[in-house]
């Protein structure tokens, strides 16, 4: 059984009148106010986020949807900023969020919306965990106030390892100011443990109003849409074969 995605406003915690943040897919149909300020911000460079964000652009281009890539603009990473669940509420379109998955066996569930096939954050892990934090699609997000389009301070590129080195050898020839990490910065790392600790130890996640998202809440088990390994091939992962269990 996987534990539902606590998405909503009140609480114990202190949070702003109005929303900081509006989170839009590409045709609107799909709406979400965030009351507080991203965790982190950087571009993800792994090779599942990647071909994740590349199966989805390829899906709605095949449709010819008109959605909001989760690639950087000027980068080839998935570009995602991190937000504290209990900061999210859904203004309309939870209905259209679809989950899918890398691998086969994979825990993690990535979601995109089925009117314009837009990525916008990944969702919940397998075994007890529901992680008080989501890694959103940062392409989605505008100012609440004036609309204008959120303009982060990034941490960098994360997760360079498994990176298209071609891709990766461009961003950093294009802006050299933004450190490239192997893994991440220490700071992320760090975030990231205390927040699934914090899973761990309080499941509940405080007094919060509770949205069934069937596209956030499925039990990963259930979802048999998965990234096929010709995406992996495609976006520069020369893998012989998809691990299965990641």
């Amino acid at each position: 059984h996987l534990p539902l995605l606590e998405v909503g406003m009140g609480g114990k915690h202190s949070q702003p009148e109005k929303p900081l943040y509006i989170a839009s897919c590409g045709c609107g149909e799909v709406n979400l106010e965030l009351r507080g300020e991203p965790l982190q911000c950087f571009y993800c460079y792994c090779d599942d986020c990647t071909a994740a964000a590349q199966y989805v652009d390829g899906k709605a281009a095949a449709a010819k949807h008109q959605n909001m890539s989760l690639l950087g603009k000027e980068e080839r990473g998935a570009f995602v900023a991190i937000f504290n669940c209990d900061e999210m509420r859904f203004v309309k379109g939870q209905d259209k969020m679809v989950a899918f998955k890398c691998k086969p066996k994979s825990p993690v569930l990535r979601s995109h919306t089925s009117c314009c096939t837009t990525q916008m954050f990944n969702a919940g892990w397998e075994g007890g965990v529901s992680a008080s934090f989501r890694p959103m699609n940062a392409n989605c997000l505008k100012f609440a106030a004036t609309g204008e389009p959120f303009r982060p301070t990034v941490s960098g590129r994360v997760m360079c390892k498994s990176a298209n080195k071609e891709h990766l050898a461009v961003a950093e020839q294009k802006d050299r100011s933004l450190r490239t990490y192997t893994v991440g910065p220490w700071s992320l790392m760090w975030l990231f443990f205390k927040r699934i600790a914090f899973s761990f130890l309080h499941r509940g996640m405080g007094d919060f109003t509770t949205q069934i998202v069937l596209g956030l809440n499925s039990n990963p088990k259930h979802v048999t849409e998965v990234v096929p390994l010709s995406v992996y091939h495609a976006a520069g992962h020369k893998l012989d074969k998809v691990d299965k269990s990641s």
